[in-house]
C-alpha cells in the first residue's frame, strides 16, 4: 500500500528515507479544513486586540515599517523621473520615519507590490500580516504532521499561531510575520539537504536564507544549519563535494572583493542586515515564545534528534536550525527583544514534538508533559485601543508644514515615542508627498537611534520661536499623556505654544492638541536639514 503524504517519521526511519514536503496530500479536506480554521483563529485575534482600528502606535517601528513601504509603492506608482535616492531622500525630508538605511528592504517591497493590489491603509497592510502569517501554518502543518500525526499537529499549528509573539507579529505592521514566514521556509530546504545533499539544494537554501535577510538581519541566525544538520546526520564528508567548494570559493571571493574595493559600503551592507558583533542579546528570550514546558521537550528532542539511533531528517533539520539560531545570536546585533527569536519558534515547536512521539516514555507521561508544556506557554492578550490620531489629522491644516512633539513611553524593552504615529497618518491622509512633517526630537534635540545621548539644541522658549520661525512651521501638534515621560524640548515647546501670542490653539482632543501660527514669522528662513550621517552617511537638506 502506497505510504501517506506527511506520515510521521517513525523511530526507525534510516537517514536515506525521502519523503517529498511538496507532495499534494491525498485528503485534501485536512488542509482545507485546517485553512479555514487558521482564518478564523488569526481574524479572531487580530479583531480582539485592536488590529484593524490600530494607528501604528503599539511598537516603535510600526510607523517606520509603514512609511517605508509606503515610499516604495510610491515610487513604483509614480515612477517619478530622476536619481531614486533623491527622490527617497525628498520623500523623506515630508514624512521623516523612514529606515530603510537601517532596515533591510525586503518587507518594504513585500508592503509596495501588496498595495498595488488593495490601496495603502491600515486595514490592508494588517490583511497582509495575517496572509503571511497563515502562510506560515499552512506550511508548517504538513512539517508537524510528518512528526507526530495530525492531530498533535493540528494542536501544534494552532500553538504556534497563538502563541503571544506571533499573535503580536500578525496584529501590527511589523516584519516579525514575514520572519517566522522565512524560518519555515529555511528549514524544509535543510530538510531537502539532509535528505538528498546536492549543490541545487544547498543553492535553493541560500536563496531562503537571503529572502530572510533582505526581512531582517536575524536570517543570519539560520545560515550554519546545513552544516550542523549534515554534521548531525553523520553526511559531513558531502562537504567535500567540489562543486560546493567551488561555489562556496566564489561567493567568498565576491565578499572580498567588495570588501577590498568598498570596505565602508561592504560594512553599510551588513549594517542594513543587522549583522553587528557581540551586541545585547539574551537566550533567556526564548522562554518568552512558546514557555519554559516548550523549551524542555524541545532540549530532550534536541539530544534525541542528534543521537545515533534517531537519524530522521526533520528532526536533524529543526535540531540543526535550533543550534544555528542560539549560537549565532551573539554576533548578529538584532536579538534585543523576545520577538527576534520569532525564528527560532518553529524549530521549539517540531523539536517538543520529537519528544512527545519518538522518545519511549509511557503514553500517561506524555499526555501530561504535552498538557503541561501548554499550560506554561506565556498566553496574554494585549488590545491596542486607538487614539484618535486619524480622526484628529483630518482636523488640522494639510498640505502643510508642521512640527509634531510627542512623549516617550518605555514598556520593557520598548521605547515608544509618540511622534512616528502622527508621521504615519498624515501621509495616509493626504497626497504624497504633500506636508512637511518635522520631528520635535530632531530639529529641537539630537539623539540616536535608540534615544540615547540626548542633548538639548534649543534650550529656551525664544530658542525654540527662532527655530519654528527659521523652519516656516505653521501648525504645531503636542501629543502628550501626563503619565509618560517628558523629554526638556517637549516641555519648552508646550510653555511657548501656551505664553507666545504668535501661536494659538486650533484644535484638542484627549492628549493631542495643535497650535497654528497666527503673526507672520520673525526671522527669515532657513532650509531644513536632517542628519542621516548614521545611515546615508550625510546631512540630507531641502
Amino acid at each position: 500500500m502506497e505510504k501517506a503524504a506527511y506520515s510521521p517519521e517513525p523511530q526507525n526511519r534510516p537517514a536515506g528515507d525521502r519523503v517529498k514536503l511538496s507532495r499534494i496530500p491525498e485528503n485534501w479536506r485536512i488542509p482545507a479544513l485546517l485553512f479555514l480554521l487558521l482564518c478564523v483563529v488569526i481574524l479572531t485575534i487580530q479583531t480582539a486586540g485592536g488590529a484593524w482600528q490600530g494607528e501604528f502606535s503599539g511598537h516603535a517601528d510600526e510607523p517606520g515599517q509603514f512609511v517605508s513601504g509606503l515610499m516604495v509603492h510610491d515610487y513604483l506608482a509614480q515612477r517619478p523621473a530622476g536619481n531614486p535616492l533623491d527622490w527617497a531622500i525628498r520623500y523623506y525630508l515630508h514624512y521623516p520615519k523612514i529606515a530603510l538605511g537601517r532596515w533591510p528592504p525586503g518587507f518594504a517591497l513585500i508592503e509596495a507590490f501588496w498595495w498595488i493590489l488593495f490601496a495603502p491603509s491600515r486595514i490592508s497592510v494588517i490583511l497582509l500580516e495575517g496572509t503571511i502569517a497563515l502562510l506560515s501554518a499552512m506550511l508548517f502543518f504538513p512539517l508537524a504532521e510528518r512528526l507526530a500525526g495530525v492531530r498533535i499537529a493540528l494542536a501544534s499549528t494552532l500553538l504556534l499561531v497563538c502563541s503571544p509573539i506571533v499573535a503580536a507579529s500578525y496584529s501590527s505592521c511589523m516584519a516579525d510575520a514575514p520572519c517566522l514566514l522565512a524560518s519555515v521556509l529555511v528549514l524544509r530546504a535543510v530538510v531537502r539537504i539532509v535528505e538528498r545533499p546536492s549543490l541545487r539544494a544547498f543553492l535553493a537554501f541560500g536563496g531562503w536564507v537571503v529572502f530572510a535577510i533582505s526581512m531582517k538581519g536575524t536570517g543570519a541566525l539560520m545560515a550554519l544549519a546545513p552544516l550542523l544538520a549534515l554534521g548531525f546526520s553523520g553526511q559531513l564528508r558531502w562537504l567535500f563535494n567540489r562543486r560546493l567548494v567551488a561555489a562556496f570559493a566564489v561567493v567568498a571571493l565576491i565578499m572580498a572583493a567588495m570588501f577590498l574595493a568598498r570596505p565602508r559600503l561592504f560594512l553599510w551592507i551588513l549594517s542594513v542586515g543587522a549583522v553587528g558583533t557581540l551586541r545585547s542579546t539574551s537566550d533567556l528570550f526564548l522562554p518568552m515564545l512558546a514557555g519554559y514546558g516548550v523549551c524542555v521537550l524541545a532540549a530532550c528532542g534536541l539530544v534525541a534528534a542528534v543521537s545515533a539511533r534517531t537519524k530522521g531528517p526533520l528532526a536533524v533539520a529543526a535540531a540543526a536550525c535550533l543550534v544555528s539560531v542560539v549560537s549565532e545570536s551573539f554576533f548578529v546585533g538584532a536579538m534585543i527583544e523576545p520577538r527576534h527569536w520569532i525564528v527560532a519558534l518553529p524549530s521549539l515547536l517540531l523539536l517538543s514534538l520529537v519528544t512527545l512521539t519518538w522518545v519511549k516514555i509511557p503514553p500517561a507521561v506524555r499526555v501530561v508533559a504535552g498538557a503541561a508544556a501548554v499550560a506554561l506557554v506565556p498566553f496574554h492578550f494585549a488590545f491596542t485601543a486607538p487614539a484618535g490620531i486619524s480622526a484628529f489629522v483630518r482636523r488640522v491644516h494639510h498640505p502643510g508644514r508642521m512640527m509634531v512633539a510627542g512623549t516617550i513611553v518605555s514598556t520593557g524593552t520598548n521605547q515608544r515615542e509618540n511622534e512616528g504615529p502622527w508621521i504615519a497618518a498624515v501621509a495616509l491622509a493626504e497626497k504624497r508627498p504633500g506636508s512637511v512633517v518635522i520631528r520635535a526630537s530632531k530639529a529641537l534635540a539630537s539623539m540616536d537611534w535608540n534615544g540615547n545621548h540626548y542633548k538639548l539644541l534649543s534650550g529656551t522658549p525664544a530658542e525654540i520661536e527662532d527655530r519654528l520661525d527659521e523652519l516656516r512651521v505653521d501648525t504645531v501638534v503636542l501629543y502628550e499623556s501626563p503619565e509618560q515621560f517628558v523629554q526638556p524640548h517637549l516641555g519648552l515647546l508646550r510653555q511657548l505654544m501656551s505664553s507666545s501670542p504668535s501661536w494659538r490653539l486650533h484644535a484638542r482632543s484627549g492628549y493631542l492638541s495643535a497650535w497654528e501660527r497666527v503673526l507672520p514669522a520673525r526671522l527669515p528662513a532657513k532650509p531644513l536639514q536632517v542628519d542621516l550621517r548614521s545611515s546615508l552617511g550625510r546631512i540630507v537638506s531641502e
